[in-house]
This record gives structure tokens, C-alpha cells and sequence, in this order.
């Protein structure tokens, strides 16, 4: 079996006082660039032809109120799938909807 040594630790010299140091992130020549402005040009306004609609577009090209499309989306009436978290409508669906002439105003 083997014993642990009682060996005396060395004595412990004191601590000199040490300036603050300070963790820089960057180097203090390294300075951040400025952002450049980004101009961006106006969206053109989209053709109704592209395929596809929001419910604001469909409710002028039916001259209805967004309620109303709302509702004929909900209904099924109105076919439209989710673009994003917005709901639209195909272009193809909504010339289908206007054929079968179920629009509200006829």
C-alpha cells in the first residue's frame, strides 16, 4: 500500500498588484466599416396575369369587398392556397370562378 507524501507545499509568494486588463473584441486598428445605404428601387406594380392574387387584387378586379372574397375563400368557393402566411388566389382559378359565373354582382 502506498501512503500519500506529507510534503510541505512551497511558500506562496505574494501577488503584485496587476493593471486592469481590458478583452477588446476587435483589434483597436480594426475599425467597423460604415453600412452602405441600400437603395432599393419601387416593386412595379404586378400584372394580374402573373399568377397569382392577393385577396385585395381580387376584390378590385370583382369590384366586391375583401369580406367578401375572404368569405368565398373560406367557403372553398374561391380556389387559393397559402404564399408565404398570405392567402391567394390563382389567376387560373379566379378566370374558372368568373366563368362559372358565381360572381356576386350577376
Amino acid at each position: 500500500m502506498i501512503t500519500p507524501s506529507l510534503a510541505v507545499a512551497p511558500p506562496v509568494e505574494p501577488i503584485e498588484e496587476v493593471e486592469e486588463v481590458r478583452i477588446l473584441r476587435t483589434p483597436p486598428s480594426h475599425e467597423p466599416k460604415p453600412k452602405r445605404e441600400q437603395k432599393r428601387e419601387p416593386k412595379p406594380e404586378r400584372e394580374p396575369e402573373d399568377g397569382w392574387l392577393t385577396p385585395q387584387e381580387v376584390a378590385a378586379l370583382l369590384q366586391v369587398s375583401l369580406r367578401l372574397v375572404q368569405q368565398l375563400i373560406r367557403a372553398g368557393d374561391l380556389p387559393s392556397s397559402y404564399i408565404g402566411t398570405m392567402r391567394c388566389v390563382r389567376m387560373a382559378g379566379l378566370r374558372t370562378y368568373m366563368a362559372a359565373r358565381r360572381t356576386p354582382s350577376q
